[in-house]
């Protein structure tokens, strides 16, 4: 009786254990007919208005965050910051490609995306990119990305205490929010 008991006592450890320490990053992804971005899991859902038409964007990429909560950021995986193309000739003109992107040349031509994924497949792609460093130009990444500018939030709610989720809408300024079709990188400097 014994022994039942000590293996009782370990399967409920190990369910309890499996049950909190479920992923919260795990989730559904869905774009339905009105336009509308989803975002769902178990604890969490967000719907969001996208714009109609699509948006290529290409520059050089200098600088990943993984978020590491999604749920705090509405389901974005990553905070993107790059340069446009231009930028980037300007930077290796005035710092060569060893030269380290200073703050004042980040804060006049940076550029800054919070990055949604249209996909599992997407997101899987999206949360294995290499980190660049914005200080190790040899780092950086030319990107293209085509997507969709999220343009508000409609709903967010944590569906544990129906407490609302919503973003500021500055998130969704001049396309700041961007929700990801096809992202292609590679290196900056050969």
């Amino acid at each position: 009786m014994k022994s039942m008991a000590a293996v009782l006592i370990v399967v409920l450890l190990l369910v309890a254990f499996l049950f909190l320490s479920r992923n919260s990053d795990e989730f559904d992804i869905s774009i339905e007919s009105n336009n509308e971005y989803v975002i769902n899991n178990d604890d969490f859902n967000f719907r969001y208005k996208l714009d109609d038409s699509y948006l290529d964007m290409e520059g050089v990429g200098i600088f990943l965050q993984y978020i590491e909560n999604p749920i705090d950021f509405g389901g974005t995986l990553i905070r993107l910051m790059y340069l446009e193309n231009s930028a980037a000739q300007l930077h290796e003109e005035k710092y060569g490609v060893a030269g380290g992107c200073p703050a004042p040349f980040l804060n006049k031509y940076g550029k800054e995306k919070w990055i949604y994924a249209s996909s599992l497949s997407l997101k899987d792609q999206i949360l294995s990119l290499e980190l660049p460093n914005y200080n190790q130009p040899q780092t950086w990444k030319k990107i293209s990305i085509r997507g969709k500018c999220i343009k508000s939030q409609i709903s967010g709610k944590d569906k544990s205490d129906d407490a609302s989720l919503m973003l500021s809408d500055s998130h969704f300024k001049n396309c700041r929010a961007f929700l990801v079709d096809n992202i292609v990188t590679y290196p900056f400097y050969n």
